[in-house]
């Protein structure tokens, strides 16, 4: 019969995966690419992040208002298999892919909602 883990043991887990989960955040990695790099099963990070944003219970996503001083040239939303393309003349292009992580996404917005 297989033994509990003791309470320091899984202390030490959650740990080990709370550090994971902020160098995850931090390095703008997808879930797979980081744990590819760090030898991590796929599943158990789902585990520990579904986990995390439980306990943690963080306010829920909101729509930011972006206002752009320039107007954009015609055909600025292309479509693809891929995703969308928001092309800002030569300035800037924004490429969002069919499976973007959500989470990223909203940091993204929090970066323009600043400029």
């Amino acid at each position: 019969m297989a033994q509990k883990k003791s309470t320091s043991e899984q202390i030490k887990k959650a740990r080990r995966w709370q550090l994971h989960l902020q160098k995850w955040r931090e390095s703008g990695q997808t879930q797979v690419e980081y744990c590819r790099a760090n030898n991590l099963g796929v599943k158990a990070f789902g585990y520990w992040l579904r986990k995390d944003r439980k306990t943690n219970n963080p306010a829920p996503l909101q729509l930011i208002p972006v206002t752009f001083n320039a107007q954009p040239q015609a055909h600025p939303v292309e479509k693809s298999p891929t995703g969308l393309y928001f092309n800002f003349s030569d300035r800037a292009r924004i490429e969002i892919a069919r499976d973007f992580d959500r989470e990223t996404f909203s940091q993204i917005l929090s970066v323009l909602a600043r400029i």
